[in-house]
């Protein structure tokens, strides 16, 4: 800031301000004597500045000091006081402050403490009405939904749709962020396809309408290319065209490979990398899958270091889409290393990693366990999963949770102990049609005398495996590849 503005600035304060300035430079700078209070009460008094003698004088007054960069440092810290001055009384910069805060902590990977701030901002913008701030605290919220461990009821966010409206066309004339409304409105129309309930709350011609506009502009940025590609890739997968949402990958891979990514599109291309990745292993296209998972190696060793909070996220990807692979291909001696790295991995940096990642991880170091036969260890890292999410409410991780208990305590032929837990799992009714013949099943099996009995009971539940997972390929393909140990 030239010295004649920030003089303007200076003299432009009233005597409270001045005094909270004074304060908060002295709180912040211990050096005495205090060389940006001094500029500060300098150029507070004069009326009329020559540059050259304002600088020989001040300079013998505090020593051989840079003058142009305290100069410089004190614009900042008058700024920064006067924020911190109207803070309590501002709503709109208070909001400002929430929402700046928690966006660092998210980036910082602290998400209990974004989580808090997002939902303190959210609270203040409806209380006094800044619709355009309710807003920004709802995308930050689904931005980051992966991310942030909240109590987050997505049903009940949806339950008030004219406010909803009302926000992403308030935040469209305020902040045309027109990106970030394509991810809520993907979100939410996915929702309205898949919940009648939800559906029949919206209008939902105008959604559908909104949806289409969306799918046809065009993104100038690299993170905003990228993400429009994914959301049409997720949108395809959404609608069972899991091919066509690879194709979609495909091009826009093809797109990326001249440019030089930058900046904060590091780390938009690295989970573009992984969402590739895992499509590619989807679709058993597992040369691709390497090919991908190498790109991503080499890039991630040029482009990151281990203090980074995003890297933790980003190798937390890389260890569960490796495991499954290596599970799924049967490469046991390259499994058992990479169990004990991911093992090692997430018992040193548990405290600062991505709880939502970081369950998803647990439930691949468990199925690696399981494939390589060390059922000991595999019960001991169910335990341990369940001491964690003794309340999932998500009944997909559940189901494939105790779906490996029973295959463990069924290989120690813990057989009286299969029948009880059963019964107590049948009193749970999770409504999963596929899992239940499983049950009924193991249940069958335990009970039956002799081996060949057994052997037809899962030559039976193979034969329903097919016919129930004929349009899940990946899915049936793992399946078979257990059921067959037993017929």
């Amino acid at each position: 800031m030239k010295t004649d503005l920030l003089q303007e600035l200076i003299q432009s304060l009233s005597s409270a301000e001045k005094r909270y300035f004074t304060l908060y430079a002295t709180r912040h700078i211990t050096e005495e004597p205090n060389p940006y209070v001094l500029l500060f009460r300098l150029l507070d008094k004069r009326k009329a500045i020559n540059q050259a003698d304002f600088e020989k004088e001040y300079q013998a007054k505090v020593g051989l000091k840079k003058f142009k960069n305290i100069k410089s440092y004190l614009g900042k810290l008058v700024l920064e006081s006067l924020e911190g001055f109207y803070k309590e009384n501002d709503i709109e910069i208070k909001l400002g402050s929430y929402y700046n805060q928690a966006k660092i902590m998210i980036k910082k990977g602290l998400y209990n403490q974004s989580s808090t701030l997002i939902q303190k901002g959210s609270t203040l913008a409806q209380k006094h009405g800044y619709n355009n701030y309710v807003a920004m605290f709802q995308f930050l919220q689904l931005k980051y939904f992966s991310l942030i461990k909240i109590n987050f009821n997505k049903n009940k966010l949806i339950e008030n749709t004219e406010k909803l409206y009302e926000s992403i066309h308030q935040y469209l004339d305020i902040q045309k962020e027109e990106i970030d409304v394509y991810v809520w409105l993907n979100k939410l129309y996915h929702y309205a396809r898949s919940k009648p309930k939800i559906r029949a709350q919206l209008d939902f011609p105008t959604l559908t309408e909104l949806q289409n506009k969306f799918d046809r502009f065009e993104c100038y940025t690299v993170a905003g290319q990228i993400v429009h590609s994914e959301l049409l890739a997720i949108r395809n997968n959404q609608e069972g065209r899991i091919e066509d949402g690879y194709k979609i990958r495909e091009q826009m891979h093809q797109k990326l490979k001249p440019l030089k990514i930058k900046g904060d599109d590091k780390n938009t291309y690295c989970n573009f990398l992984l969402n590739f990745a895992a499509a590619a292993l989807m679709l058993q296209q597992y040369q691709r899958f390497n090919e991908l998972l190498d790109e991503l190696y080499v890039f991630f060793q040029a482009n990151y270091t281990s203090d980074l909070s995003i890297s933790k996220d980003i190798l937390l990807r890389f260890f569960i889409l490796k495991l499954e692979h290596l599970i799924v291909i049967e490469k046991l001696i390259e499994l058992e290393k990479l169990l004990q790295e991911a093992v090692d991995y997430t018992s040193k940096y548990i405290a600062a990693l991505n709880p939502v990642l970081l369950k998803v991880v647990q439930l691949s170091i468990i199925e690696s366990y399981l494939k390589l036969k060390d059922y000991n260890a595999c019960l001991n890292s169910i335990n341990a999963y369940w001491d964690c999410y003794k309340d999932d409410a998500n009944i997909a991780s559940r189901i494939k949770v105790d779906f490996m208990m029973i295959t463990c305590h069924y290989e120690l032929e813990n057989f009286q102990f299969l029948e009880n837990y059963i019964k107590t799992l049948k009193r749970k009714k999770y409504n999963d049609a596929n899992f239940s013949t499983f049950l009924n099943a193991i249940q069958k099996a335990c009970k039956s005398p002799s081996r060949t009995e057994r052997k037809q009971v899962f030559i039976n539940l193979r034969a329903h495996f097919i016919e129930a997972y004929k349009n899940s390929p990946y899915e049936l393909n793992k399946l078979l590849t257990w059921v067959d140990k037993y017929t």
